[in-house]
Formats: C-alpha cells, structure tokens, sequence
C-alpha cells in the first residue's frame, strides 16, 4: 500500500501550488499590449516573413482596414529557410507591421501607399500582426442589441 500514501503526500501540495500560477496567468490578460490579446480586436498571431516575396494578397477595404485577400501556399524544400512563420489565413485583419504602421485605426489611401512601399522596400524579416477579421464585428452587433432594448423601454 505504498502507492496511495504517496500520492496521498503529493496531492496537499498541489493546491497550494495553484493560486500564484493563476493569478500569474491572468496578469498578462488585463495589459492588452504585452501579451496576444488586443483590447479592439481580441486574439492576434504574429507573423514573420523573411523572403522580399511574402506570399500574401493584402487589401485596403472599404473601411479603411488592411485586409489580407489572399494567401499563397509555398512549398518549402527540405532545408531551405523558412519563407514566413506564424498563421494567417485569408480575411485576417492586419493591425500593425514591421513595428512601425499602426493599423488598428482606419487607414486613408497616402497612409495606404506610405506602407505597401514600406512592406515593399523594408528589410526582412518583417513583422505583422494580424487578428481575425471578425473582431470588427461583434461591437456593432452589441450596439445595435443595446439600441432595440432602449426602444422596447
């Protein structure tokens, strides 16, 4: 009967452990810019390209966000360097590049040609970050909700 004191002994330890992991795990949360959470557009994913080819449609929307329209599937050799890294798919709103754009405002088009020269002439590896295009959305629809209830009253 060794086996159940021993894990007997272990599991008092374990709870004591728990409260410091979690309020470090939600420290980061409440600072929008530090971790990967943006107080506007929730989740975001950085990626890094490091070819002047990036491999990625992007698009000045009618709002005035860059949008990414399309993205190129490239085939990497066995052992060559990677093209980009990190995970964007079509759609995704970007919200800032290389350091230098921010994007979480909309854009007008000088801005607009200031940064696909930017993207274009930069030196790599370049950063962007992105964010999923629906973060736009849920705002609207919670004002729109607010606005039926004020009527209804």
């Amino acid at each position: 009967g060794n086996v159940p004191s021993a894990k007997a002994f272990q599991y008092p330890n374990q709870p004591n452990r728990m409260p410091p992991q979690e309020q470090q795990k939600q420290q980061p949360t409440s600072i929008a810019r530090s971790s990967s959470m943006d107080s506007k557009f929730g989740p975001t994913r950085v990626i890094k390209f490091y070819e002047t080819a990036l491999g990625v449609k992007l698009h000045h929307n009618k709002e005035g966000y860059v949008q990414i329209l399309s993205v190129t599937p490239y085939k990497s050799f066995p052992g060559s360097p990677k093209a980009r890294t990190g995970d964007m798919k079509e759609g995704d709103i970007v919200i800032e590049v290389g350091g230098m754009f921010n994007l979480r405002e909309p854009i007008d088009d000088t801005l607009w040609g200031a940064l696909v020269m930017f993207i274009r002439e930069t030196r790599r590896p370049l950063t962007m970050i992105v964010a999923d295009a629906d973060c736009l959305r849920p705002e609207s629809v919670k004002e729109e909700e607010e606005e039926e209830e004020e009527e209804e009253a």
